[in-house]
């Protein structure tokens, strides 16, 4: 994926298509984060924000923030997370981006369990479960479930934590989703 989206970059930038190399860039943060070179994964997220801020585009500011906060709460910058996700759910909000939102929720209770603080971990996860559709999968983009449940556990939930669990099993057995079976498994060695 990285060559053709550098490739898709640089015609962006070509073109002076601001939009597409902000998207992009996101793209190359995702595919950067996953791969762990954190350093070039802040580098295209920092430079997908202020395209998105120089564009004013309200959309882009919130979810460029959210993404940059999951990086800094995984690199212990956890103030500059809050600062970050302070400002991208006002953005957010604002505009009524509900994926964003999601994002800035799982960025706060990674921040909670990381602090050691499973209880207010749960808050944003509860509200991450009201946003989304009843009965429904959490999306594929959304890492939460994992740390919802090593919270649910560490609070002696441990019942609504076997059928979050059992629900990661059913969905892992349908789909060919690696990280379904790992938070399942780490559920239950918890």
């Amino acid at each position: 994926a990285k060559p053709f989206l550098e490739e898709m970059l640089l015609r962006a930038i070509e073109t002076g298509d601001e939009g597409s190399q902000a998207q992009v860039l996101s793209f190359l943060f995702m595919l950067e984060s996953h791969a762990g070179d954190w350093a070039r994964a802040r580098e295209h997220i920092e430079s997908s924000r202020d395209l998105a801020d120089l564009m004013e585009f309200s959309q882009g500011r919130g979810e460029k923030r959210a993404l940059l906060a999951m990086l800094q709460a995984h690199l212990g910058e956890l103030d500059a997370a809050r600062a970050n996700i302070d400002e991208g759910m006002a953005i957010s909000d604002g505009v009524g981006d509900r994926i964003a939102l999601l994002v800035h929720l799982s960025a706060l209770a990674f921040i909670s369990l990381s602090i050691d603080d499973p209880a207010a971990a749960l808050v944003p996860i509860d509200r991450i479960r009201q946003v989304l559709p009843a009965g429904s999968d959490a999306p594929v983009w959304l890492d939460f479930e994992g740390d919802e449940i090593e919270a649910l556990v560490a609070v002696n939930r441990t019942s609504e934590a076997e059928q979050r669990i059992a629900s990661l099993e059913q969905r892992a057995s349908g789909q060919p989703r690696l990280r379904l079976r790992v938070w399942a498994s780490r559920g239950k060695s918890l």
